[in-house]
């Protein structure tokens, strides 16, 4: 489902992913501004590579400030799936709602917690498994963060394209390949495209 699909069957050489667990804003080609939290993680999702390239790839990334280097980058991809799916989407559907105005409404603040949790149910099926504790870990990280308006928040107040198929589309095909009925996921996909 990794939305690398099409270049990891076009090409052979190893493939990088890079994931931003931060708040930021990306202000125009050239600027981004930087709100709050700050951990760029980067790793392997597919190709062979030798030993010494991995080596070299993670002494670059480490000699960037607040980089890593993930050797298991797909189980952080399901991790900030957790977190993404579920307030991208709902910073959408409640018109362009801020984190911490999802949060404070008790019913949207539901929403999340289910949508949380069937992401983590979807994971197993990738061979991931996590403890149903990280719901409440990853609310209250966001609870400390700054208000923060999401990517796709930001794109649907701009009246831009929304990344719909990397947050949502990929994840409910891969779903429906692993007769994994998405009711809450399905309904936020719904609700955005009929809006």
């Amino acid at each position: 489902f990794l939305i690398e699909s099409e270049l990891i069957h076009s090409f052979p050489q190893p493939i990088f992913r890079g994931l931003a667990f931060l708040c930021s804003n990306r202000l125009n080609p050239m600027h981004i501004h930087h709100l709050d939290y700050g951990l760029l993680t980067f790793g392997q999702v597919s190709g062979e590579t030798d030993l010494t390239s991995i080596d070299v790839f993670k002494s670059f990334m480490m000699s960037l400030s607040m980089c890593q280097f993930d050797d298991d980058i797909h189980r952080s991809i399901w991790e900030k799936l957790i977190w993404n799916v579920p307030f991208n989407s709902l910073s959408v559907i409640y018109g362009g709602c801020s984190t911490l105005q999802l949060l404070n409404d008790e019913f949207i603040r539901t929403r999340i917690q289910h949508i949380m949790n069937e992401v983590i149910e979807i994971a197993k099926f990738d061979g991931y498994f996590f403890e149903i504790s990280i719901i409440d870990l990853k609310l209250k990280q966001t609870e400390r963060m700054v208000p923060y308006n999401t990517s796709m928040c930001l794109d649907f107040l701009a009246n831009r394209e929304m990344e719909l198929d990397a947050i949502l589309g990929h994840l409910l095909q891969f779903s429906k390949k692993n007769n994994y009925e998405s009711v809450h996921i399905q309904k936020l996909f719904d609700e955005i495209v009929n809006s």
